[in-house]
C-alpha cells in the first residue's frame, strides 16, 4: 500500500499567545520532536537578543555610569620630592586636578562613563616653577587600565653648554668636559651636547671640564632649567 501523505491540523491561537508560533502541527510530529522544535526557537530568540539588544543596553548602561581612572606617569625617578605637582583634565567644560601620589599616580573619581576611551585635554599644574613637561595635550581614558604618560623636568635628560673664555668670552674648543661618566670634546664652535639615561638623571650633577693653558672647572651644576645650552666660563691660569 501507498503511504499516505501527511495531513495537517491549523490551530487556532490567539494572536498574542505564546503558542501562537506553533499554529501548524504535523499530526505525526511526536511531542518529543515538538519540544525540540520549541528549543530550536529559543535558542534563534537567545542568539537575536545577544547579538542585537544586550549590547545596546549593555552600552546606555556604561555610558551612564562612572569609573575611577588611574593616571601614572613613567619615565621619572623624582616620586618622593617635598612637593609633588596635579594632573588636571578638562571634562564637560569642568576642569578636575589630582594630586601626583609618590608612587607616581593620579587618582581621579566618578568620571562619567562616557569618556572610557575618550580622549580629554590634560596638563600639568602646580609645578612650583619646576619645569615638567611631556609630549602630549590629550590623553585616552582607560576604564580597566592605568593610563600612563611620561612626564620628565625639563633638562635632565641632556647637557647642552658652550665653554667660553671668562675674560674674552671666546668659545674654547678641544675641551674635554665629563658628565655622568661620559667624556666629549666640545667642538669648533665650543659647543657639546651630551644624553644622560633615565638612571643617572639628577636634579643636580658634577661636571668637570679641562683644557690647556687654563684652570679646571669642576662643580656640581643644577640641570633643572628652562634655558639651554648652559654656559661655562673657564679662567686662564695665572
Amino acid at each position: 500500500m501507498k503511504n499516505k501523505p501527511k495531513t495537517f491540523q491549523k490551530k487556532e491561537i490567539p494572536f498574542f499567545s505564546k503558542e501562537k508560533i506553533w499554529y501548524i502541527i504535523p499530526k505525526s510530529v511526536s511531542p518529543i520532536g515538538i519540544f525540540s522544535a520549541k528549543l530550536g526557537v529559543i535558542a534563534l530568540v537567545i542568539t537575536f537578543l545577544s547579538a542585537i539588544i544586550f549590547p545596546i543596553i549593555n552600552s546606555i548602561c556604561s555610558k551612564s555610569s562612572i569609573f575611577n581612572p588611574q593616571i601614572q606617569i613613567t619615565n621619572w625617578k623624582n616620586y618622593q620630592e617635598n612637593f609633588l605637582p596635579y594632573i588636571k583634565l578638562e571634562i564637560d567644560g569642568k576642569t578636575i586636578e589630582e594630586q601626583i601620589n609618590k608612587e607616581g599616580i593620579a587618582k581621579f573619581t566618578d568620571i562619567k562613563g562616557k569618556y572610557n576611551k575618550k580622549e580629554v585635554p590634560i596638563e600639568i599644574t602646580h609645578t612650583e616653577g619646576m619645569p615638567y613637561f611631556f609630549e602630549n595635550k590629550t590623553i585616552t581614558l582607560q576604564k580597566d587600565s592605568v593610563n600612563k604618560i611620561n612626564v620628565q623636568l625639563r633638562g635632565l635628560e641632556r647637557l647642552e653648554a658652550i665653554v667660553v673664555d671668562f675674560d674674552t668670552k671666546e668659545i674654547l674648543p678641544n675641551a674635554r668636559v665629563t658628565c655622568a661618566d661620559t667624556i666629549i670634546v666640545t667642538n669648533n664652535k665650543g659647543e657639546l651636547v651630551i644624553d644622560i639615561s633615565l638612571e643617572k638623571q639628577e636634579k643636580a650633577k658634577r661636571v668637570k671640564i679641562q683644557k690647556e693653558g687654563y684652570d679646571d672647572f669642576n662643580e656640581f651644576i643644577s640641570f633643572v632649567e628652562k634655558s639651554k645650552p648652559k654656559i661655562f666660563y673657564l679662567k686662564k691660569k695665572k
